[in-house]
């Protein structure tokens, strides 16, 4: 009932498109993932060939978030993620229809790439939309909504996938996923213009300098906070915990002999974990204080469950999973909520694309040396690895939130925002 109240009150009707794209949009990706990794997987039997895939998205990533940022902070987010749905569905119905008449794999793995490195342009533009659409008292509520209306789109995509995989073949049920994109395109279309957020960007010529001049204004502005940059590294965990799944979940399955079944409980799992954390934390108006707190209890948790996470059968996977999707979704939730807040309007997309730079670093380093792992020493091994990394996660954390160095500031001091460098 409060949850209603809150949509009702709160959200107009531009946050509702914006919404209906998260949903679309997670439909598509989810059912995109999971067939993507089931057509590399099986046809070149290598887990090695599919996290060479998931690197070299990320290291093309990297050159796509240092011009991304200024972009997005340049114009209105929305038409980016138009212009990334958009091509997101044209290049799946080529790519399908590659797969469907030359039976090469080739093509899914280059769309692999693009969508790696157009991922973190529209996540970016999903964060900066956000604040302008709700107030900052609600942005909270409004981004734990919003992350359980993306958790319902990835279960529903999941169940989707699974169902045209059971009923059609692999190569059909990857072109039909054009579908979601295109109408995640439309949402945002329907959506319309947002508010100018930075004229100072808006009215200079879009070059190579400029795109550091911007980005050296971002430095200069956390440099009044610099736990902010730790704010950031900590919020890529959730993220580099939907890589690491991204790899394990077949291998995962197959070592459960789950079948088709076994990507929907295990995958489910997290997605109906994740939704049950949405809908709880979407109830708590004062989130923010409690960030530190939730960040360091979802952390252990999530290093936990990892850690025993190959152990037992199927069945407590598909809990364990549960248990992850509840303890990761509300550390993002309290991270990007807190982060958004300190940030302010002018920096958010660069932030947001600075936030997803360490993400791919971490997963360039991480994501071989897991893959070899299972390759070479089974999946509870690799698991075991994956576990340790979060682990250095919430050390990091517990440190240095301490009040030997940043104390109760480190998630709340806001950045200078009236930084700007004139050309």
């Amino acid at each position: 009932m409060a949850l209603t109240r809150f949509i009702l009150q709160h959200i107009d009707r531009k946050s509702k498109y914006l919404l209906l794209n998260v949903l679309f949009t997670n439909i598509g990706l989810s059912g995109l993932t999971l067939l993507t990794g089931i057509l590399i997987y099986d046809i070149t039997g290598s887990l090695m060939a599919f996290a060479f895939t998931l690197v070299s998205g990320f290291i093309i990533d990297l050159a796509g978030q240092f011009f991304a940022g200024g972009i997005l902070d340049r114009i209105n987010p929305n038409k980016v993620s138009i212009i990334i749905n958009l091509s997101r569905g044209l290049l799946i119905i080529i790519a399908g229809l590659i797969v469907i008449i030359m039976g090469s794999v080739t093509s899914v793995i280059f769309l692999s790439l693009f969508m790696s490195l157009v991922g973190p342009a529209y996540r970016a533009s999903v964060f900066a939309i956000s604040p302008l659409l709700v107030n900052q008292k609600f942005l909270s509520q409004f981004n734990a909504f919003r992350v359980g209306v993306m958790q319902v789109g990835q279960l529903i995509g999941l169940g989707l996938a699974t169902l045209v995989l059971a009923l059609t073949n692999q190569e059909i049920a990857f072109t039909s996923i054009a579908i979601w994109f295109l109408l995640g395109a439309l949402m945002m279309i329907l959506l319309g213009d947002l508010p100018l957020k930075n004229k100072v960007l808006l009215n200079r010529v879009f070059s190579i300098k400029n795109t550091l001049l911007e980005w050296k204004e971002l430095f200069l502005a956390f440099k009044v906070a610099p736990s902010i940059y730790f704010h950031i590294l900590i919020s890529s965990s959730g993220l580099l915990i939907a890589s690491i799944f991204s790899l394990l979940i077949v291998p995962l399955n197959e070592f459960f002999q789950g079948k088709e079944i076994g990507y929907l409980i295990l995958d489910g799992g997290f997605t109906v974990g994740a939704i049950l954390a949405s809908l709880i934390l979407s109830k708590l108006s004062n989130l923010n204080s409690y960030t530190y707190i939730v960040v360091n209890v979802c952390l252990l948790v999530s290093t936990v469950s990892i850690f025993i996470l190959g152990y037992g059968n199927i069945i407590l996977a598909g809990l364990l999973m549960f248990v992850i999707g509840i303890s990761t979704t509300s550390l993002m939730i309290c991270l990007d909520s807190s982060l958004q807040i300190r940030v302010g309007n002018k920096f958010l997309g660069r932030t947001a694309l600075f936030q997803d730079m360490f993400m791919s670093l971490i997963s360039i380093i991480f994501v071989p040396i897991i893959a070899n792992t299972m390759e070479r020493q089974g999946i509870q091994t690799a698991l075991n690895f994956s576990s340790l990394v979060l682990l250095i996660y919430l050390i990091i954390t517990v440190f240095l939130g301490s009040n030997i160095i940043f104390g109760k500031q480190m998630f709340k001091k806001p950045i200078k925002n009236n930084i700007t460098i004139e050309p």
